[in-house]
């Protein structure tokens, strides 16, 4: 019997209390996803370090090295200047050799087409480009590349009587620059053809004649300078 003025709820349950956060079931989809993304980063860690590892005993096996480049020879047969009102003008010919060893005793060495462009004096007057083709190189082996540019009709401006003296006392200095490719390959297995910059200069024509030209230097990787 209800009391004066008091009306049940209609509808009205017993309901439970809620269970706290962390006394909630949780849903077992979330919980998988999670083992597996764990199982895929220690599997690629594990991937990375066997990598490394490949990579360093090859290292250590293969005991790689990078070309050595040399200037054998450098003549110039041709050589004149010429005088003119707004200036001084050059007609010259060059040929030079290249010496390219691979040091390599387990490594053969790719190269891909080759730039080369020749420049003389102190201010580095062009007196030419060349390309030369692909060629592979065995290991423990040189290769001679021989070089020929000309140039006619180059205004050095004021400078042909200075370069006249240089020539003849064979104190001109001679800039050879290639550009180039190179690849290593072991075995059948190939790398992929990297930009490489070789860079002699500063070498004079006496230098050279009595064998005893500056290190050429080699850019790799555009970053890399030995």
């Amino acid at each position: 019997m209800e009391e004066p003025g008091f009306h049940k709820p209609r509808g009205s349950k017993h309901r439970k209390p809620a269970l706290p956060t962390s006394y909630q079931p949780r849903k077992k989809g979330r919980g998988c996803c999670r083992i597996c993304c764990c199982c895929l980063c220690v599997l690629l860690v594990v991937v990375i370090l066997l990598i490394l590892i490949l990579c360093g005993f090859f290292y250590l096996w293969s005991d790689p090295k990078l070309p050595v480049f040399r200037v054998l020879s450098f003549n110039i047969p041709n050589f004149n200047v010429t005088d003119q009102p707004d200036g001084a003008y050059l007609d010259a010919a060059t040929v030079g050799q290249v010496e390219v060893k691979n040091p390599n005793s387990k490594i053969k060495i790719n190269y891909g087409e080759s730039n080369v462009q020749v420049t003389i004096g102190n201010s580095g007057i062009p007196i030419g480009t060349t390309r030369l083709p692909e060629f592979t190189q065995g290991a423990n082996s040189a290769t001679n590349l021989k070089i020929e540019t000309s140039v006619k009709n180059k205004l050095i401006g004021g400078k042909g009587s200075a370069i006249v003296d240089q020539f003849q006392s064979k104190t001109l200095i001679v800039n050879v620059k290639v550009d180039t490719e190179v690849g290593l390959s072991v075995g059948g297995l190939k790398t992929a053809m990297t930009d490489v910059h070789v860079l002699c200069e500063g070498m004079t024509l006496k230098q050279i004649e009595d064998g005893e030209p500056p290190k050429c230097k080699i850019n790799a990787l555009k970053w890399l300078n030995l």
